[in-house]
């Protein structure tokens, strides 16, 4: 067995595509024969993580997240999960700055 770790160090949401294609792209990297031979059950697999990762997270929250594939010794993925979720609050205040332009 092997682990991908795939650290991600951008605001997403739980269920974005840029969670999805992120981890394509660590496996692709790792071996493109992996993937194109798996991409299957990597989709599959990758796609209920996503799910989950809504459901434990929430919907609006924007993350940063370090997420680990496991894959076997011939690539086939087995599982993957998420560690070091980090939940990014946007916070809001009004500034008191007078921004003006005029010709």
């Amino acid at each position: 067995m092997k682990k991908i770790k795939i650290k991600i160090n951008r605001r997403v949401k739980p269920f974005s595509i840029a969670i999805a294609r992120r981890i394509l792209e660590a496996v692709e990297r790792e071996s493109k024969e992996t993937l194109e031979k798996y991409r299957k059950e990597f989709a599959d697999l990758v796609t209920e993580f996503r799910f989950k990762l809504e459901e434990a997270v929430g919907p609006d929250k924007t993350i940063w997240l370090t997420v680990v594939l496991v894959v076997d010794d011939d690539g086939r993925p087995i599982k993957i999960y998420a560690k070091d979720i980090r939940i990014v609050e946007t916070i809001v205040k009004p500034l008191d700055v007078k921004v003006e332009v005029s010709i």
